[in-house]
């Protein structure tokens, strides 16, 4: 069962309350466009690709301490399902890493004259 837009979006705005996350940073972590939340929120629609993966990254990483919302199917996250979202976050990780700028280091044998 894929999620509705509505649904997406009370998933990620509990799970943003929940975790003091933004819409924007939810969204990268979860299906890797820091746009698909916010636009949600703006009455945009989704791929039903990125909806599914969606719903299946909320069941996965959903808080602990938080309670599902009750109206919203929460799907099962078979084997599979749970090493393809634990390898593009894994992916996505390593791909942030490679965009931190360097801090340029000064020449270590530099005299002013």
């Amino acid at each position: 069962m894929i999620h509705t837009a509505a649904d997406l979006l009370t998933l990620a705005r509990t799970y943003c309350e929940a975790t003091g996350m933004s819409l924007s940073t939810l969204g990268v972590r979860a299906v890797g466009n820091d746009k698909t939340f916010s636009g949600l929120a703006k009455g945009k629609s989704c791929l039903l690709a990125t909806a599914e993966v969606a719903g299946m990254w909320f069941s996965l990483y959903w808080p602990h301490q938080t309670e599902w919302p009750e109206r919203i199917f929460r799907p099962h996250v078979s084997a599979p399902w749970r090493q393809r979202l634990i390898d593009e976050e894994a992916r996505r990780e390593a791909a942030r890493n490679r965009r931190t700028p360097r801090v340029a280091e000064p020449y270590a044998n530099s005299r002013s004259h």
